[in-house]
């Protein structure tokens, strides 16, 4: 009778002591589930501003890479910014599906636009400070017209046909991946803040309100289709006029022909990247 009665205690002690390893393991299952992050594939498409060109440290500092960090999620960033590239170009990347990962993306940002109309404006810029700083150039008040004449062709050529390129971009990502979120950076004005003056024959405009002219016009276009599209806008144009940071390489004066240089500075990356997170946060 001894040994049955000790086997018998044996094997409720054995099966009393089971459940509570069982649940323990349960439960350091279920902690290492919810342990870890959710994943987000973001795809940061456009020109030199979504590369992060004249950055000491694109790969760092530029907007995509900040904004990743800004994430809870583990983020997968996939850069695929082109110096250069404007937005006939971009959209038939998109269409040739010639952007790894795209169809995996779950969050897009496009920049596009600025080298559609900046392109020009650089150039007449480029004329107008030799004709005020080198006599040897040969360029005159005629030669500044001219140039500027040529610009507002280009230009109003570009923001005509900016809207179709807009909407062969949207449709070609949206074939390739209808779930996911789009947010496009309208353009900001890279000389908000100059107090030059043009100042050559007929022309006598402050630089500021004459680069809005052709800038406003494209990012009109941009909330108009994002209406019609169904993606959204982060308004980097406000956002660099309201920062009291220095957000662009532009200086306020021609002194120097390197201080033309509309790219964002480290500063006004972080201020793109801020502007698209509260954009995101809002509408999550």
């Amino acid at each position: 009778m001894t040994k049955p009665k000790s086997f018998i205690i044996l094997v409720l002690t054995i099966l009393s002591v089971l459940p509570a390893q069982v649940m323990c393991s349960g439960n350091m299952e279920q902690h290492s589930v919810m342990s870890q992050k959710p994943k987000i594939t973001y795809i940061s498409i456009g020109d030199s501003i979504a590369r992060g060109y004249g950055l000491e440290k694109p790969e760092q500092q530029r907007f995509s890479t900040v904004l990743s960090k800004k994430f809870e999620e583990d983020v997968t960033e996939l850069n695929y910014g082109k110096d250069g590239q404007k937005s006939a170009e971009l959209a038939a990347a998109v269409k040739s599906d010639s952007i790894e990962g795209l169809k995996d993306a779950d969050l897009i940002t496009v920049s596009i636009g600025a080298n559609d109309i900046l392109s020009p404006a650089l150039e007449f810029l480029y004329d107008y400070y030799m004709y005020l700083f080198s006599d040897s150039s040969g360029i005159g008040e005629k030669d500044i017209e001219n140039s500027f004449a040529r610009l507002t062709e280009s230009a109003y050529s570009a923001v005509g046909q900016f809207g179709e390129n807009v909407e062969s971009l949207i449709n070609g990502i949206r074939s390739i991946n209808p779930d996911a979120r789009i947010v496009f950076l309208n353009v900001y004005n890279p000389y908000a803040k100059s107090e030059v003056t043009i100042h050559a024959g007929t022309i006598h405009a402050k630089l500021s309100k004459l680069s809005d002219g052709f800038i406003l016009p494209i990012n009109e276009i941009i909330m108009k289709k994002s209406k019609e599209l169904g993606f959204e806008t982060a308004d980097i144009h406000t956002a660099f006029e309201a920062s009291d940071k220095k957000c662009v390489n532009a200086a306020d004066d021609f002194s120097d022909i390197s201080k033309l240089d509309p790219h964002p500075t480290k500063e006004g990356h972080e201020v793109i990247a801020e502007e698209i997170f509260r954009i995101i946060q809002v509408k999550k």
